[in-house]
């Protein structure tokens, strides 16, 4: 059960996104971050992870009593809407909740406050004998770092699987007859939710980037290797991925190309290519103006 309290920016009341949300509801801005924290909150006690798949935007604008409130929280980009092919709406989640919801943003939160805390006491007892001990390494700096590790060395492990989600060996009738085939393989195959994950990359991505209108074979291979390796084994993680994805100018073809080339945009086969994947985690396409280029 989540705890009795979220996290709150004290000029949420100032950002654009909430007197956009004003202007379209034709409410008090005040009245929007009231409705903004029902919201935050019944995600934070109710999902794990900000994705809620059985909840609709109707029950949400009751739990808020203002119609369209949830489309316009979609509008201006903090809840997103997930589609599956047929246009049907299977889910809806707000973004970046593990940045600000969830336990673990509230032990970071809590963990930064004492070490605010901590340095203050220090500075100001001068009379203090023992030397005041070193400030922690940013959490962010040491995540990043872990995941960078992390992917390094799963990336050697799936390089091999990446050219079809699902190999199966070819074996004669004497052969079947001694080893029995196993429904391991296309039972691994059912569980990457291929359809969502193209979805949720338009749904980001786009039209930044290249829309992906459907899966073929090598596509489903580079998402299942990313998947079933352990670097984005769940929902959350490739949303975080994709997202961070848009904050890099080259991928989203906002760099001018050399001349006698065409300008580069990113597309879903490119983000999760074994090599193309690693240099995303290591910020090779985020540096300033994107010139790496796609070396």
């Amino acid at each position: 059960m989540a705890e009795e309290w979220i996290k709150f920016v004290k000029n949420t009341s100032d950002k654009h996104e909430v007197w956009e949300m004003s202007e379209s509801l034709k409410i008090d801005s005040d009245a929007v971050v009231g409705k903004l924290l029902r919201v935050w909150g019944w995600f934070d006690e109710h999902t794990l992870d900000g994705n809620a798949p059985a909840v609709t935007i109707g029950l949400l604008d009751r739990l808020v009593c203002v119609t369209g409130f949830c489309n316009a929280l979609s509008d201006c980009g903090w809840l997103l809407k997930i589609y599956d092919g047929e246009e049907k709406l299977v889910s809806i989640c707000i973004t970046k909740f593990s940045a600000h919801n969830g336990q673990s943003a509230k032990v970071r939160a809590q963990t930064a406050k004492r070490a605010a805390l901590f340095k203050s006491s220090n500075k100001s007892n001068a009379d203090a004998v023992t030397p005041t001990a070193p400030s922690a390494l940013p959490r962010k700096e040491e995540e990043k770092k872990e995941i960078k590790d992390k992917d390094i060395a799963a990336n050697a492990a799936c390089v091999q699987s990446e050219a079809s989600p699902t190999v199966e060996a070819v074996v004669d009738d004497k052969k079947s007859k001694k080893k029995p085939k196993t429904k391991t393989a296309s039972t691994k195959k059912n569980q990457v939710p291929y359809e969502k994950i193209r979805a949720l990359y338009n749904q980001i991505c786009t039209p930044s980037m290249i829309q992906c209108t459907e899966l073929n074979e090598s596509r489903r291979g580079k998402i299942a290797a990313r998947f079933n390796s352990g670097q984005l084994p769940d929902f959350q993680t490739w949303k975080d991925f994709f997202e961070y994805c848009m904050e890099s100018e080259f991928l989203c073809g906002k760099v001018d190309p050399k001349p006698g080339q065409r300008r580069f945009r990113g597309s879903l086969e490119f983000l999760t290519t074994s090599e193309k994947y690693l240099k995303i985690k290591e910020e090779y396409y985020h540096d300033e103006g994107g010139q790496h280029g796609g070396k």
